[in-house]
């Protein structure tokens, strides 16, 4: 496990929302199903940077590294999947992203997400809960999205020089730690300047070994099967409800939302703090 320690806010709608706390579960999305298809792109396009400037007197292992990205995407995306946060508590460009503003966030800590805590939901239900100390099926990472782009230059170079350094050495490098942590570095964990409003903080599950499709779920959006995992907690090998710290109600609601989601948690024996966002809603 490897997570930095914030604070982070999941904006969602309102069936999202109940789904999250009827199934104390969050889904996390396939990363080959990124909602930004720029983000592989751009990632792509950190890493031609620093091979040209830092091993242009290497151009075998440029074209190794250009030959095998995209299988490398392929077989990296299949495994990791990631949950999206972030670090303002009230974001305009999210609240606006989420219904319209007439949206949700929930606040967690991300230290919730720790090996012990933290189940997989398998395809066959609840019979089928992995956690990633059974034989290390899958590992958790959770940081801030990097936005600056010399620290992500930074961040991506090491992790070119230690795929040069076995790949001189003639050992097998496609299936290396170190490509897994440099797709991290510059495709889940980077993103363009231009973004950078939006303080992403995700949690990313990896797994490792093959056994990833008994714990792959399907659901269809826009016509499309989009695969994703059920991140669920338990308490005492129970599941139990998500360890969520509070609830604000975004900015476009009245009254009659938060009295609602009240009653619902009341229903529930929820007891959630349910704040209303303070920001005020631009007219058109």
């Amino acid at each position: 496990m490897n997570i930095r320690e914030k604070e982070i806010y999941h904006y969602t709608n309102g069936d999202a929302l109940k789904n999250i706390l009827d199934y104390s579960s969050l889904y996390a999305s396939s990363c080959s199903f990124l909602n930004d298809k720029t983000e592989l792109n751009y990632g792509k396009s950190l890493i031609d940077m620093v091979l040209n400037s830092e091993f242009k007197n290497h151009p075998y292992f440029i074209d190794f590294i250009s030959k095998h990205f995209t299988n490398w995407c392929s077989h990296f995306s299949l495994r990791v999947f990631f949950i999206s946060f972030s670090t303002n508590p009230s974001s305009s460009a999210l609240w606006y992203n989420y219904s319209s503003v007439f949206g949700y966030n929930i606040k967690l800590s991300s230290n919730s997400f720790d090996n012990i805590g933290l189940r997989i939901l398998g395809n066959k239900g609840k019979d089928q809960l992995a956690t990633s100390l059974d034989n290390k099926l899958f590992s958790v990472i959770g940081n801030d999205v990097e936005y600056d782009f010399n620290k992500q230059i930074e961040k991506i170079t090491p992790r070119l020089y230690d795929i040069f350094k076995i790949y001189e050495e003639g050992n097998d490098c496609l299936k290396n730690k170190h490509v897994y942590e440099l797709l991290i570095d510059s495709v889940l964990y980077s993103k363009m300047p231009d973004y950078r409003n939006e303080e992403e903080y995700r949690i990313a599950i990896y797994f490792p070994s093959e056994n990833y499709p008994k714990y792959t779920h399907y659901r269809v959006k826009s016509g499309i099967f989009v695969p994703y995992i059920e991140v669920v907690f338990l308490h005492n090998n129970n599941i139990s409800e998500i360890p969520i710290q509070n609830i604000n109600i975004g900015p476009a609601h009245d009254i009659t939302a938060k009295i609602g989601l009240l009653n619902y948690l009341l229903s529930k024996e929820y007891f959630i703090k349910v704040n209303n966002c303070s920001m005020q809603v631009r007219s058109l």
